[in-house]
């Protein structure tokens, strides 16, 4: 999934009008979110609550944090490139509602939620990625 996650940051920009240089910062942090996804994976030995006491615990932990930090500003940033392209009308507001929500579940600190709202945005857009090349690759042949 970590893998499939970081070519997906590298192919978005092929299905989205390039707008601004800052546009260009929602894919980039959609790789790092890949990269969290990757560092989550090691097992942990920590099964209880509260601070890690082990390395991979450690990891773990600030694979975590990178994932929320890196997922909730790509909304934002990508909000700013899909409202450029006609062809993502509706998916700007459906991003820029995203992030909000994680910010204001993570202040809650409904941390499950949040991860769930996330990953449900990443497979929206995937899924979005997807149908925009299967359209425009039967209409290129």
């Amino acid at each position: 999934m970590a893998l499939a996650g970081i070519i997906f940051a590298i192919g978005l920009p092929r299905g989205v009008e390039s707008g601004r240089f800052w546009t260009k910062i929602g894919p980039a942090l959609l790789v790092g979110v890949g990269i969290a996804m990757l560092l989550s994976g090691f097992p942990i030995e920590d099964v209880h609550y509260g601070a890690p006491h082990s390395f991979q615990g450690w990891i773990h932990l600030l694979a975590f944090y990178l994932f929320l930090a890196s997922s909730t500003l790509a909304c934002f940033f990508m909000w700013l490139r899909l409202r450029e392209d006609s062809l993502w009308r509706g998916y700007d507001w459906y991003s820029l509602g995203t992030g909000v929500l994680a910010v204001l579940l993570f202040q809650f600190t409904m941390f499950y939620i949040v991860l769930a709202v996330l990953l449900t945005w990443l497979e929206v857009l995937a899924t979005r990625l997807w149908v925009i090349t299967r359209r425009e690759g039967a209409s290129g042949a």
